[in-house]
């Protein structure tokens, strides 16, 4: 687990739904960062998922919904 409350229940959906994600940490104050911010045009919060190409979803409910509509599973 990565310690972060949000971030563990994606991954522990994640797990249970046998859809893998890929956890990347991301720097405060770095250039990531902000490029991350400015593609929500700063109204995102992390833990975010790109679930496709310059796609985001902010908000661990939304991404771990997400996850298990993808899943078929309940």
């Amino acid at each position: 687990m990565i310690g972060n409350i949000h971030v563990d229940l994606i991954k522990i959906v994640s797990n249970m739904c046998a859809r893998p994600v890929n956890i990347v940490l991301i720097q405060m104050g770095s250039a990531q960062e902000q490029m991350l911010l400015d593609m929500t045009e700063g109204k995102g919060t992390f833990p975010m998922l790109e679930y496709s190409p310059g796609e985001l979803l902010c908000d661990s409910f939304s991404i771990s919904a997400m996850l298990v509509r993808a899943s078929n599973k309940e």
